[in-house]
């Protein structure tokens, strides 16, 4: 028999959940579902509609945005509600290249589980899921990979990067390891500060606020200098000799009278806590000659010692003009225990 009429659609008619316990005369947009999965009808035109009888108006009362409608106006409690969708999406197979042109694909299709091919797409893939590679991938989560990743370009890191087991780390700023850098096969470097080296060390320059011990010896091959500490007054107006400040001490102002060095490390820290047993130390204090003044004794942190002097015997007066230079050899023996080898050399 003919069949006169508008064009019937393809696919199975698919009656929808109803939403009518969701009506409260304020919401305007319900979820789609069927079988209480949701659905897509793909646009208001597959969706026959009806509201206490009367068929609604696709586009107009309302709109379809993928799984989801939305009425111009908010369905009172207790309002009938019926839905069908008016056929389902059907696999129409391969199609012809230019059968299909982009008017034609300009509706939202809704929530597809399968492939979508293209040869562009626009937008920056933000919302994408699933997706194996876009122009830009973001992700709001933590993720996993479980096999190597090449990357030809930058990679900009706005938090911290940990790793573990890399071979070769080039950094542009400070590096953070949980358990010492190995650099090469000779050097260390422990977290703690200290570098370890089994070769030779070559630098333009050495600058330490520490000291330096070595197992070795030291050669030197250029320059060797030292520190002077130089004091404008005279020796018996500044009695203490503190070697935080150098091995050398020149007094610049003629003495007048006679004087007692006390030689320490400085005004918190003994002398006797910076030596160890069995080390030596060599001090030089350089005083403006007067010959009335002059040093007959020392002492070390404030106690006095027995000095051994070059040529047997204590100076009794200082040089006529000139300097004086006064030599300390200190050994520490023991505890608090020390010798010393004083030496009085006169200008004049």
């Amino acid at each position: 028999m003919a069949y006169i009429g508008r064009q019937t659609t393809q696919g199975d008619f698919v009656k929808l959940d109803s939403i009518k316990s969701q009506f409260n005369g304020v919401t305007k947009t319900f979820d789609l579902k069927s079988g209480g999965k949701a659905f897509s009808p793909g646009s208001e035109g597959a969706l026959l509609v009806s509201l206490a009888g009367i068929i609604q108006e696709s586009g107009i009362s309302y709109t379809i945005d993928n799984n989801t409608i939305t009425f111009i106006n908010a369905p009172v409690s207790g309002t009938d509600v019926f839905m069908q969708a008016m056929g389902s999406r059907v696999n129409i197979g391969s199609l012809a290249s230019g059968t299909v042109d982009a008017s034609k694909l300009s509706s939202n299709f809704g929530t597809y589980n399968g492939t979508i091919s293209a040869t562009a797409f626009s937008g920056d893939g933000s919302s994408l899921t699933g997706v194996a590679r876009t122009d830009n991938i973001r992700t709001d989560t933590d993720a996993t990979f479980l096999k190597n990743i090449d990357v030809s370009g930058n990679v900009s890191i706005g938090g911290t990067l940990t790793y573990e087991d890399v071979t070769n780390v080039d950094s542009v700023g400070l590096i953070t390891a949980r358990s010492g850098i190995v650099v090469g096969s000779g050097i260390t470097l422990s977290t703690d500060g200290n570098a370890f080296h089994t070769g030779i060390v070559t630098a333009t320059s050495v600058n330490t606020t520490g000291s330096v011990t070595t197992s070795g010896g030291v050669d030197f091959t250029g320059l060797l200098k030292e520190n002077v500490n130089l004091t404008a007054g005279k020796l018996s107006d500044n009695t203490n000799i503190d070697l935080a400040n150098g091995m050398v001490h020149h007094f610049t102002t003629q003495e007048t009278t006679t004087s007692t060095p006390n030689i320490r490390f400085d005004s918190s820290t003994t002398l006797g806590s910076k030596m160890s047993v069995g080390d030596s130390i060599s001090v030089t204090l350089i005083t403006t000659a007067a010959a009335a003044g002059y040093s007959e004794h020392v002492t070390i942190d404030g106690s006095p010692i027995t000095e051994n002097w070059v040529g047997g015997s204590a100076p009794t007066g200082g040089g006529s003009s000139g300097v004086d230079v006064y030599s300390y050899t200190i050994l520490k023996t023991a505890s608090t225990t020390y010798v010393v080898i004083a030496n009085l050399s006169k200008t004049s």
